[in-house]
Order: C-alpha cells, then structure tokens, then sequence
C-alpha cells in the first residue's frame, strides 16, 4: 500500500514538472517576436505597457543608409517619448555595441549604413510606433590614393562607409586647381557611432597643408580655406575618425 502511495506521489511529480516545463517554453517563446517592416510604413504596437521584444524585419537589396524613425507614446498625453533600437543582422545577432535611441519630440533619427542583405530592428518597449527608410547609394570613390576617382568642380559626390568593413578603409577623390584659389568645401554625414572625417591631401610633397582635416555627423556645412592653394592636383581623403570599426555612415562632398 505504501509503494502504491509512494508510486502514485512521483507519477504526480512527474506530471507536474512537465507541465512547469511547458509553462517556462511557452514564456521563453512569448518572450519575442518576429514582424515584418515595410519601407516608410508605419508599425504600430498597441501592448501598452506589456513590454516585448520584437524583432523586426528588414531587406536591403543595395549598399546604401537605413534611416530609422520612431517613438513610445501614451494615450494620456500627445508627448512623444524616446524609444531604444539595435540593428541585427540576418541570424538576429546585434550589430548595435549599446542601444541607440530615437527622439520623437525632435524627430531625431539613428542612421545605419549597410551592405546587402536581411537585417532586423530589435526593440524592446510597448506602445510605440517605428518606422525605416532606405536610400541605394552607388559608391564611386577610389580606394587608394593611386586611383582616386576625379570630382569635378560643382559636382557632387555620394559615397559610403559600410557597416562590418574594414575600419582602414579609406575612400578617395581628386581634384585639379588650374590656377590658383581658396577652395569651398561643403561636406555632409549621416553616421552612426562617430564622426566621417575629410582630408586635404596634396600631391606636391612640397606643399603643407595645415588643419587639413573637418569632420563630420547628422549635419552639413560648407567651408572655405583661409589660404590660397597654388594650382595643381590635390586628394580628399574620407574615412572613420581614429578608423573605429563602429562608425559606419555615408556622406557627400563638393567643392568650388
């Protein structure tokens, strides 16, 4: 009678272990999510106050800039609070170092400038809405100095520093002074992680070029040198200030 009591104690034991391991997979599955983002399309998430984390999906079919958008709101107020963002890629590993924030009051946007290919937005927040935008740029730049790709006066030129490359890589444009002038710069980034930095090199040894180096993110500006530069051929270089394998962005550049 006693085995029959003992047996029947670790049959209901058994059951009831089971069913804790059920519930604890059915939390663990329920803990995340998969949704899919459409370019400039709104997502809404309504779970107010039932924090979740969502992963949500994106296809880049070129190298070019994702510009995300977004923020967590109330239906108590029209405020619009900051909300945290990680890029992921393809296997939904985090691409992000820290969580980056977009501000809705402001409008402020994180920036991601990345190869072709499946990335994921990971959130975390309930009640908010998130939106993507995706903009293809063709990188016509040189990657040496050597073959440095020639930039006409007046014309402007896009280019990109991609996510997951190498943080050495240097992009390069030349350009040709047939007499003597001050050059106007204008410079623009879109960066995550740092500042995209500009160089004035010149290709005469014998000429020193001081404060060669502007650096920029989220912003453009236009800039004029203080001295005359003799005619001949000089190079912008553009690359990740103190080449940190974080900075990722693109940007543009003309000169007159």
């Amino acid at each position: 009678m006693r085995k029959r009591n003992y047996l029947q104690k670790l049959f209901i034991l058994a059951i009831l272990s089971l069913m804790f391991t059920l519930v604890l997979g059915m939390t663990a599955l329920a803990a995340s999510k998969t949704s899919s983002l459409r370019n400039n399309k709104w997502y809404t998430d309504k779970s107010y106050g039932n924090k979740q984390t969502v992963y949500h999906k994106i296809k880049v079919t070129k190298p070019g800039l994702i510009s995300v958008s977004g923020y967590r709101f109330s239906t108590y107020t029209s405020y619009k609070w900051p909300m945290g963002i990680r890029l992921c890629n393809s296997r939904k590993k985090e691409l992000d170092t820290f969580t980056k924030y977009t501000s809705g009051s402001n409008s402020s946007k994180q920036y991601y400038c990345v190869k072709k290919g499946t990335y994921y937005i990971k959130t975390n927040d309930s009640s908010y809405k998130l939106k993507y935008s995706f903009k293809a740029i063709s990188d016509k730049s040189g990657s040496k100095q050597s073959n440095a790709n020639n930039l006409p006066r007046n014309k402007t030129a896009q280019g990109t520093l991609l996510l997951g490359e190498s943080p050495s890589k240097s992009d390069w444009y030349k350009i040709v002074l047939p007499a003597p002038q001050r050059i106007s710069f204008t410079y623009g980034a879109l960066a995550n992680n740092n500042w995209i930095e500009f160089k004035i090199v010149s290709a005469s040894p014998y000429i020193r070029i001081d404060n060669a180096s502007t650096y920029r993110v989220n912003s453009t500006k236009t800039e004029t040198t203080q001295s005359v530069f003799p005619a001949g051929v000089y190079y912008i270089q553009v690359f990740r200030e103190g080449y940190k394998s974080a900075c990722n962005g693109s940007y543009t550049l003309k000169w007159k």
